[in-house]
């Protein structure tokens, strides 16, 4: 029997279980008696799979993004490849399937004989659980039967197998479709364990005993087992799937604010993303998130210096060269696969006023406000001092207690605001408009803040820079200071200086040194006027502009070494449809890395060059070249379509985010289109079960649903809440009986 032919479709951590067990326990050769085929054609396994007698589909069944059923059409892509020489071959689906596939198939190809074998490799101790399993179940059709005995005695025996032989005791068939249903049925169960256990935990909290010690005691007993109770596996409570590495970026919002976040920095606070549907940006509402410890990353590196790691098992959104979007398992991604990168923005383009009293805390300060009209007398004596009072009334002291006017319904918005008697008058509001963004983009390039200073500081041959910036803090009636340092007695340095603690309070919450930085939410909620100015800003203080070695080909680069910053500017840059080239660089004189973005193609040069002062552009005397597309990156739509340059697997515990939102594909680190991370089995079942017409089965599984994500979005939730979800339990358990009486 070892010399029948095995061959395997679909070569990832599954399928290479199954190369391994033949060729070191079955002594199998590739080639003679072994054949392999997996899709990825960097992992070359491109053997003809038609040379096999027996072939074993291990190909993934990716959850339908519309619906949540099982997608099985990667998988019968493989079992046409399997069967296009004729009949004769032994099919064992290994994929996880909904009840009824193996004789949908079967019927489809009725030459051959298709079996079913449930996996239950776990992902950590994969060889040891093919090796030694607790059951080994070969389910068959009525014409597979024979063929299922076959397939059984060539792999690793098992405490319980089926179908067991006539002569041996307590037979046991199990059919194609019964073991579909085990496979599923299994992973609920534990899914719905672990919804018990943490129902028990919070029970236990609120009434004030150790749930651990109720764990132990369950668990002694045989027949529940200690598997899937621990309810802070990793350190948080629920079921869930793998995902993004903790360092990939999120396009989040928290009250309507836009950020961009770290995902390891994701709380419940985020109610939304950033999300795709019908070729369009949308405000995606997320519906479930947690956190899980993975031992396997996959990291691609794409064009254009970006990239995306998720664990191997993750979801991700690819794409053919015409645009065409499809999901695959992070493992059986291609090289010819292309990742979307989304060059469009979120764009509300509205009238934003900063009213600056609101945005810092000013409890601890006195704060006044400038030029209170006197006929507001009789409204402020309840709220001041006599002698506050008088001074008011005095035709040359005019100014009032911040509190004090906001107690007396007085609107401060026109005036001016400071702190104590010695600091600066700022606008109580500032109307965002383009050189307000022009501020903010020298402060994020050129800024930095003190307790009660702002400072910014420039070159001392950049005098059209200060000028330009005085210009904006005149506009706004903001006092500044002026000083030239000098090195070697040159003059060296211009700085401009503000002394004020709101200002400076304000300008911090956006980074206050240049490893924090990062765009301010609101900027991304404002016009195109406004984010531009806030790009010729940054462009100005931190871009360059420099030549090629050939023609008068020109390139704008900005860098910084705050990767949050970079990223907003990316995502300003690929609003205007400019895809910019990333690099992590690293030099002699700095200590941290620093991100680097160049923008090299005729048409976004030109676009940028209108951004820099007339002294920065002029050197670009001549712009030359021709209006080439990047062979980088390929353009259809509002979609940059990246090929992967590279795919490295990390071999390391690594704590992981999970995130579930509503149409399941949102925007990601650079840009990066990607889907939904929790898995499919539950959905899929949901589906299966509303298809087969079985509504309370589908609605007790919908309920373990909603549960979790109450756990994974809370983490603490009250006895009520616990109850009503046990209680829902059994109320739709007792319909089922009824119905069923």
């Amino acid at each position: 029997m070892d010399t029948v032919k095995i061959g395997v479709i679909g070569v990832g951590w599954i399928g290479s279980q199954f190369r391994r067990y033949f060729e070191e326990v079955k002594n199998h050769k590739r080639g003679e008696n072994l054949f392999l085929y997996d899709s990825d054609i960097k992992k070359s396994f491109n053997d003809d799979i038609t040379r096999a007698d027996i072939v074993f589909v291990c190909l993934p069944t990716p959850r339908n993004p519309k619906t949540g059923a099982c997608d099985i059409s990667i998988v019968e892509d493989g079992v046409m490849r399997a069967v296009s020489n004729g009949g004769g071959k032994i099919i064992v689906i290994k994929s996880t399937v909904v009840p009824g596939t193996t004789e949908f198939f079967q019927k489809k190809y009725p030459a051959h004989k298709f079996l079913f074998s449930p996996e239950f490799l776990t992902e950590s101790r994969a060889w040891e659980d093919m090796m030694r399993p607790d059951r080994q179940i070969i389910g068959f059709t009525e014409k597979s039967l024979d063929s299922a005995h076959l397939v059984l005695s060539i792999l690793p025996k098992a405490p319980f197998m089926s179908p067991w032989g006539s002569g041996t005791y307590n037979p046991v068939r199990i059919t194609a479709t019964e073991a579909e249903f085990i496979k599923y049925a299994s992973n609920i169960h534990f899914v719905r364990k672990v919804n018990w256990a943490n129902s028990l935990a919070l029970s236990a909290e609120k009434l004030g005993v150790n749930y651990e010690n109720i764990r132990k005691g369950m668990s002694a007993d045989h027949r529940i087992g200690d598997s899937h109770l621990d309810v802070n596996h990793g350190g948080f409570k629920g079921w869930g799937g793998y995902c993004l590495a903790p360092s990939e970026r999120l396009f989040i919002f928290n009250d309507d604010h836009y950020k961009i976040i770290k995902a390891e920095n994701l709380n419940n606070k985020a109610k939304s993303v950033l999300g795709w549907k019908n070729g369009k940006i949308i405000i995606d509402s997320i519906t479930a998130m947690g956190r899980r410890m993975a031992s396997e990353l996959s990291k691609f590196r794409l064009s254009k210096g970006r990239s995306l790691t998720v664990t191997s098992d993750h979801i991700v959104t690819v794409a053919d060269k015409e645009g065409n979007l499809k999901e695959k398992i992070a493992c059986e991604v291609r090289a010819n696969d292309y990742f979307p990168v989304v060059l469009d923005g979120y764009t509300a383009d509205e009238n934003i006023k900063i009213r600056l009293y609101e945005e810092v805390d000013l409890s601890s300060q006195d704060i006044y406000v400038e030029k209170i009209p006197q006929i507001f007398a009789d409204k402020l004596k309840a709220y001041i001092s006599n002698n506050q009072l008088k001074g008011f009334r005095r035709a040359r002291h005019t100014s009032a207690p911040f509190d004090a006017c906001l107690k007396a319904g007085i609107n401060i918005d026109s005036q001016r605001i400071k702190t104590s008697i010695s600091g600066t008058w700022i606008p109580a509001v500032i109307k965002v408009d383009e050189d307000f963004g022009r501020l903010i983009g020298y402060y994020l390039s050129e800024g930095c803040v003190t307790d009660n200073r702002v400072l910014f500081t420039f070159g001392y041959h950049e005098e059209d820079l200060v000028d330009d910036l005085k210009s904006i803090l005149n506009k706004l009636s903001i006092k500044f200071s002026e000083r030239i340092n000098e090195w070697n007695k040159k003059p060296s340095i211009r700085v401009i200086k503000i002394s004020s603690r709101i200002l400076s309070a304000y300008f911090k919450k956006f980074g206050h040194n240049c490893t924090t930085k990062q765009i301010p939410y609101f900027i991304f909620h404002s016009r195109q006027s406004v984010k531009d100015g806030v790009l010729a800003g940054l462009l100005r203080g931190d871009g360059s502009i420099f030549k090629s070695n050939q023609g008068n080909y020109w390139t704008i680069n900005f860098t910084t070494t705050s990767q949050l910053l970079a990223e907003g500017v990316d995502a300003l840059l690929r609003e205007k449809g400019i895809l910019a080239s990333i690099a992590k660089v690293k030099t002699a004189k700095t200590r941290s890395d620093n991100w680097s973005l160049d923008i090299c193609e005729f048409e976004n040069v030109r676009v940028l060059l209108l951004l820099f002062t007339k002294r920065q552009a002029k050197k670009v005397k001549i712009l030359g070249g021709r209006k080439i597309k990047s062979p980088a990156y390929i353009r259809v739509k509002n979609l940059a379509l990246l090929p992967v340059k590279a795919i490295e697997t990390i071999q390391k515990i690594t704590e992981v985010v999970s995130v579930e939102t509503q149409n399941h594909r949102y925007i990601t680190s650079w840009g990066i289109l990607t889907h939904n991370c929790f898995p499919k089995d539950l959905d899929a079942f949901i589906q299966f079960a509303k298809t087969a017409e079985l509504k309370e089965i589908a609605q007790i599984l919908e309920s373990d649903k909603e549960f979790n994500k109450a756990l994974l979005n809370s983490q603490n939730l009250s006895l009520n809440e616990v109850s009503h979800h046990i209680d829902k339990l059994e109320e739709n358990l007792n319909n089922r009986k009824n119905n069923h009486s």
